[in-house]
């Protein structure tokens, strides 16, 4: 855990994260400057999850930003895989989110708004939710499309009693000038976790990328694809961008470009 982190946000996340495994579950809205360590400790969030937890994982900086309901794109993406329509978790009013990934769906699910969306969505958390305790992580959401923003707040608003936690990051205070409706009223429903202080920049050789992330990096450096790193690394498109996200954000950088200049000149290889 970077020591960046004040000890008391640690400690927090890690009783968030173990009283929604008890069934006590509810949201968390992490809010501060960029740099200020937000997602350090939506990993730490992911790190402290049970084994047995199902962990789904989305950020607004994903590729295909912009889109309508991207967020919930990548939660579905994972579970999609090898599951087909109608089967769990997919059952009940959650059958219409299936299509919404694989486009195979009797109606366009692609078509309706947040709120329409939101007893499926429920749906499909609750039955997760029978097997195993759930951890839902969403990083940069200011980024994300206005559908996604939204389902997000709706969700938050409706974990009452479940043993999962909706851990969320911003960059910026939902308070503040320029935050949407659906931020603002985010933050009413979850506990919010203020990191108001920036850490002084580490040097990009005590940085502490995680093996997968460094693995990722190094392929993206050396100048393969998401598609091509995905296929060596047995690992889907969306959990490259996820890594490669995380990379770039510990490393200070944003595009590969900088990440090939960055290896080129340190030890991280």
């Amino acid at each position: 855990m970077p020591n960046t982190l004040e000890d008391a946000h640690v400690r927090a996340m890690e009783v968030a994260v173990n009283a929604s495994a008890r069934g006590q579950g509810g949201a968390l809205l992490v809010e501060g400057l960029v740099g200020v360590g937000k997602t350090s400790l939506l990993l730490h969030a992911i790190d402290s999850a049970s084994d047995d937890a199902l962990v789904l994982q989305a950020s607004g900086t994903g590729l295909a930003r912009g889109r309508a309901h991207d967020i919930l794109r990548q939660w579905l993406t994972p579970f999609v895989l090898g599951c087909s329509r109608g089967a769990e978790p997919f059952t009940g009013p959650a059958e219409r989110l299936h299509g919404l990934v694989t486009g195979d769906g009797i109606d366009d699910a692609g078509e309706l708004d947040a709120v329409e969306l939101l007893p499926a969505v429920m749906w499909f958390l609750s039955s997760l939710t029978d097997h195993a305790p759930v951890l839902v992580v969403v990083d940069d959401l200011q980024l994300a499309d206005a559908q996604s923003q939204e389902l997000v707040a709706q969700v938050a608003a409706r974990l009452t009693g479940m043993p999962l936690l909706l851990a969320v990051s911003i960059d910026q205070p939902c308070h503040q000038r320029g935050a949407t409706d659906s931020l603002r009223r985010l933050r009413k429903s979850a506990h919010v976790m203020c990191l108001a202080h920036a850490p002084a920049v580490p040097t990009k050789s005590s940085l502490d990328l995680t093996p997968r992330e460094l693995a990722v990096a190094q392929l993206a450096a050396s100048g393969k694809t998401n598609r091509a790193i995905a296929s060596e690394l047995y690992v889907t498109v969306k959990g490259v961008e996820w890594h490669l996200a995380n990379a770039y954000r510990k490393l200070g950088i944003s595009s590969r470009s900088e990440l090939a200049s960055t290896f080129a000149n340190s030890t991280l290889i």
